[in-house]
């Protein structure tokens, strides 16, 4: 896992993103989305790092082909 190479304690990176994934999952759930755009973000700020996880709605011409995809996962 990305955060635990970081980290390097798996408790505190499953933590960390079961936490971003859950706020990420309730932004796509209710349309949060940031400012006048169509992208999910959510944050968390742990021992002077920031964890991001974004996510862009896509809508193609077809209903069942809606997704809101989750695109990256970084680490400042």
């Amino acid at each position: 896992m990305t955060l635990n190479l970081v980290l390097d304690d798996r408790e505190k990176s499953e933590e960390i993103l079961n936490e971003l994934y859950s706020d990420y999952s309730e932004k796509v759930k209710n349309d949060i989305k940031l400012k006048d755009t169509d992208i999910y973000f959510s944050y968390i700020r742990f021992d002077g790092l920031l964890f991001e996880m974004w996510g862009r709605n896509t809508i193609h011409e077809f209903e069942h082909c809606r997704f809101d995809m989750l695109s990256s996962l970084k680490i400042h």
